[in-house]
């Protein structure tokens, strides 16, 4: 993904990474936006200019403008209340709106056996480091397509986030985490995901009486 690229209801697989399904421009036009490889819709897709403004990333800073040479111009800090995400005691997941990415659980699981996910957990809000105001955004988790957590966010020069728990079942096959642009449209939307995990147990425990 590059800045202020269409991709409208399109679904992209990234076959690269065994553990990322897709990813996609979340739109809400006419067409049904996919958002996974099997076909499943996100019925509730919101409509958007159908624009993303940087590419998903884990990174602390994320790259905005750059030089004919490639060399960054611009770099914006994720950080919430004052904590730097994107390094290793704060992971974060970027996703400036509009994007979605899809998760495979099912590979997830097979890589981890003798374990069962019971849960996504998560801080979601806006980056402390956005300059301008009554920005507006949402964002989604998904479970096969289905919303099972919408936030909606508006920042005014004060961080807006909150904690996200979605449970997971043995037989849920995609997460899907999605940022849209709330309405407007995605002028500073510097939304992410803080601190993402799943959370497991062993399978034993779940076979107890």
């Amino acid at each position: 993904m590059v800045n202020r690229k269409l991709g409208r209801s399109q679904y992209f697989p990234v076959p690269e990474n065994p553990f990322i399904d897709g990813v996609f421009v979340p739109f809400g036009g006419d067409a049904p936006q996919i958002v996974t490889s099997q076909g499943h819709i996100f019925d509730q897709c919101p409509a958007t200019d159908g624009c993303y403004w940087i590419e998903i990333t884990n990174k602390p800073v994320a790259s905005i403008a750059g030089n004919a040479g490639g060399e960054a111009l611009d770099l914006h800090l994720v950080r919430l209340g004052g904590i730097q995400f994107g390094v290793p005691m704060h992971p974060g997941i970027m996703m400036h709106s509009n994007t979605g990415v899809t998760f495979d659980l099912d590979a997830i699981r097979a890589s981890i056996p003798g374990v069962r996910i019971r849960r996504f957990t998560a801080l979601c809000g806006m980056s402390d480091t956005v300059i301008q105001q009554n920005v507006k955004a949402d964002m989604w988790v998904l479970i096969d397509g289905q919303k099972r957590r919408q936030e909606h966010l508006i920042y005014n020069q004060t961080s807006h986030y909150t904690n996200v728990e979605v449970d997971i079942d043995d037989h849920d096959r995609f997460l899907t985490l999605v940022s849209t642009d709330g309405g407007d449209n995605n002028g500073g939307d510097w939304t992410f995901f803080g601190d993402p995990a799943l959370e497991l147990e062993p399978v034993w425990q779940q076979q107890r009486p």
